[in-house]
């Protein structure tokens, strides 16, 4: 007997189905967490801080991106995820050992549009 019986091939895809969207939301948790912990409490990668904040949007996007259909849903996304890393970078003026960065936002806001703007023009091919 090889292979999966049909039940276990129907959890398998169920599974397959929802893993993106799970995927993508610890990708965002991730990004919270990054984002308002304490200074002391902050994960280093040792990259610095704007390819920091440009790859963990650009991953957070691509991840989200399959769920977004068309080209209207990725401009959306990607304005509420620039609005978002907005409002994070405030937040960090209030957080202890942190300091809000115009610069960190403005990486932030490029590993949204980068992704973004290569899965509109690749569906427009």
């Amino acid at each position: 007997m090889s292979g999966l019986d049909a039940p276990s091939l129907s959890l398998f895809k169920a599974i397959m189905k929802w893993f993106p969207m799970i995927f993508a939301s610890v990708a965002v948790g991730l990004i919270l967490y990054g984002s308002l912990v304490p200074g002391r409490l902050r994960p280093r990668s040792g990259l610095d801080g704007h390819v920091e904040h440009g790859l963990a949007y650009a991953l957070c996007m691509t991840l989200v991106l399959p769920f977004a259909g068309n080209p209207w849903a990725i401009a959306v996304l990607s304005i509420a995820m620039i609005a978002a890393a907005a409002i994070l970078e405030t937040a960090q003026h209030w957080i202890p050992g942190r300091s809000g960065r115009l610069t960190h936002f403005l990486a932030s806001a490029v590993g949204v549009v980068v992704p973004a703007l290569a899965t509109i023009l690749l569906a427009m091919r």
